[in-house]
């Protein structure tokens, strides 16, 4: 997951990039970004938009975010 805002971060490592392990419903993920990686293939990437709500203190509430997701790697659900 990695936030998109700062353009001059394109095409390098960003350092707030995060990545996940885990089943999609037990993630602490915004319904955005879940609805998103249950429709992407492995090696797939989608920029989602993110609206912020008051549990987050790093911003404000009623904000957009445009967060790009990858799905690294799926098993299936046994």
């Amino acid at each position: 997951l990695m936030p998109l805002e700062d353009p001059q971060l394109q095409g390098m490592l960003d350092p707030r990039a995060r990545s996940l392990r885990g089943r999609l419903g037990m993630l602490p993920l915004a319904p955005e970004i879940e609805a998103a990686l249950a429709t992407l293939q492995v090696g797939d990437k989608q920029i989602v938009d993110v609206l912020t709500h008051e549990g987050n203190p790093a911003y404000p509430a009623g904000q957009h975010r445009a967060i790009m997701v990858e799905l690294i790697d799926a098993r299936p659900n046994r």
